[in-house]
C-alpha cells in the first residue's frame, strides 16, 4: 500500500484541503475498502470545514451588525494600534472607507486625518468638541474602553453625539430663566403687599389671622429663595455671571450674614460663635456673591439644627486663603453624600431642605469663579463644617 500511486494522491489532496478529493477503486479487497474509508474521512473533512467556515462568517457578520447597530461612532484598536473594526457612524466621521481602514495602522490613518489623530491624543475623554457636519455644528464626548482581544489587551473609542442634548439643556436654561425673572417681580410684590399689612397703620389682626400671614410670609420667601437660585444657576450655566473682584474685610463679610439671619437664628435659640483668627487680611472676592454663599451655607446649617444648638462661624489665614467654615452640630452626612451634594439637584438623605438641591451647587459655582475651593467635613451623627477658602489680597 505505501507508494501506491492512488493512496499518494489522496494523502497529498487532503493535506493541501482538497476535502473534495475522491478515491475511485471498483474492487472488493482490502485496497478498495480502504479506498472507501479515505473517501468517508475527506467527506466529513469537507462537511466540517464548511460548516465551520460558515459558523464563523455567520459570527462575523452577527458581529459586524451589532457594531453597525450601535448609536455612537465606535473604532476598535488592537494593542499594536492596528484598526480591528469601525462602524459605519466612525467612518461617516472620519470620512473612510471600511477597506482603507480595517486592518490599517491607526499611525499611518492618523497622519492624513486630523479627527482620528485628535482621538488617539486623547484617549481618557475631553470636554465637548466640534465637528462641522452637513453644514451643520454638532458637538461629541470622546470616551475610550479596554477590551481583550484573543487574550490581548486593545481599546474600543467612542464618540457619543451629545449636540440633541446640548440644545435642549440650552432651550431648558433659557426657560427657567425667563420663568425665574417673570416671577420675581409678581413676588416681591406679594411680599410688600405683607409688610404693609404688618403694619398696625392698615389695621389690626387677630391671632389666627397673624399666623395666616406670618405663614404666608414663610411661603413667599421660600418661593423668591427658589428662584433667586433658578436665577443664579441659569447665569453660571450660560456664563452670565458677572464677577467683580474687591478688597474686603472677610469679618465683615460674616457679620453682614449672620445679621441677615438674626431672627432665623433667635427663633431656634442658637447660640451663634465667630471665631476670628488674628490679622486676618482681606480677601479677594466678589463680595455679594460671598455672602450669599454664607448665607446659604448658614441657612443649611440653622435648618438642621435642633432647639439650642452651637453654630460656629471660623475666619482664619492660610498659605495665601483665607479660609471661611460654619460648624453645626446637625445629623450630619454620609462620606458617599459628601461630594455628591455639591451637584445640581443632589439632597443628602434626611435633608430637611424644602428647596431646589441648587444652593450648594450654586455655591460651588460662585467659589470656583472667585479662585476659591468648596467642601464639607463630616460624621453621621456627629453634625457638619462647611468651608471654603478664597484668595488673600495682594498688595
Amino acid at each position: 500500500m505505501p507508494g501506491h500511486p492512488k493512496f499518494n494522491e489522496a494523502i497529498q489532496e487532503l493535506s493541501r484541503k482538497n476535502y473534495n478529493f475522491r478515491m475511485h477503486m471498483d474492487t472488493a479487497d482490502e485496497f478498495g475498502q480502504l479506498a472507501g474509508a479515505i473517501n468517508q474521512m475527506a467527506s466529513k473533512l469537507d462537511e466540517y470545514e464548511n460548516s465551520n467556515v460558515a459558523q464563523l462568517m455567520f459570527e462575523k457578520k452577527r458581529a459586524e451588525a451589532v457594531i453597525n447597530s450601535l448609536d455612537d461612532a465606535s473604532i476598535g484598536v488592537d494593542k499594536h494600534g492596528m484598526v480591528l473594526f469601525a462602524n459605519q457612524k466612525a467612518l461617516q466621521l472620519l470620512g473612510l472607507e471600511a477597506v482603507e481602514t480595517v486592518g490599517q495602522a491607526t499611525s499611518t490613518l492618523a497622519q492624513r486625518n486630523d479627527l482620528l489623530k485628535f482621538m488617539l491624543e486623547n484617549p481618557s475623554g475631553t470636554s465637548p468638541f466640534k465637528i462641522v457636519m452637513d453644514n451643520r455644528e454638532n458637538y461629541f464626548l470622546l470616551d475610550s474602553y479596554k477590551i481583550q482581544v484573543d487574550e490581548e489587551p486593545g481599546i474600543v473609542f467612542v464618540l457619543k453625539n451629545i449636540t440633541t442634548f446640548l440644545e435642549k439643556d440650552v432651550a431648558k436654561t433659557n426657560f427657567l430663566a425667563t420663568i425665574s425673572h417673570e416671577l420675581k417681580t409678581p413676588i416681591s410684590g406679594i411680599k410688600l403687599g405683607l409688610q404693609l399689612l404688618e403694619n398696625p397703620k392698615t389695621g389690626s389682626l387677630n391671632p389666627d389671622q397673624m399666623q395666616l400671614l406670618q405663614d404666608i410670609k414663610y411661603d413667599s420667601d421660600r418661593l423668591l429663595r427658589i428662584t433667586s437660585e433658578l436665577l443664579n444657576m441659569t447665569q453660571l450655566e450660560t456664563g452670565k455671571i458677572d464677577i467683580k473682584l474687591e478688597a474686603i474685610d472677610p469679618a465683615e463679610l460674616v457679620g453682614t450674614a449672620l445679621q441677615a439671619l438674626f431672627p432665623q437664628t433667635q427663633e431656634k435659640k442658637l447660640l451663634v460663635k465667630t471665631q476670628f483668627a488674628p490679622k486676618v487680611p482681606k480677601v479677594w472676592c466678589d463680595p455679594e456673591k460671598t455672602i450669599w454663599v454664607l448665607i446659604n451655607l448658614l441657612s443649611n446649617a440653622i435648618r438642621h439644627a435642633s432647639e439650642g444648638d452651637h453654630l460656629t462661624v471660623s475666619i482664619e489665614s492660610q498659605d495665601q486663603r483665607v479660609l471661611f467654615s460654619i460648624q453645626d452640630q446637625g445629623p450630619g452626612i454620609a462620606p458617599e453624600y459628601q461630594e455628591k451634594i455639591f451637584e445640581k439637584y443632589v439632597k443628602a438623605p434626611g435633608s430637611k431642605s424644602t428647596g431646589t438641591g441648587l444652593g450648594l451647587a450654586i455655591s460651588r459655582d460662585f467659589v470656583e469663579a472667585m479662585g476659591g475651593k468648596i467642601g464639607v467635613n463630616s460624621q453621621l451623627g456627629q453634625g457638619a463644617t462647611f468651608f471654603f477658602d478664597l484668595p488673600q489680597f495682594q498688595q
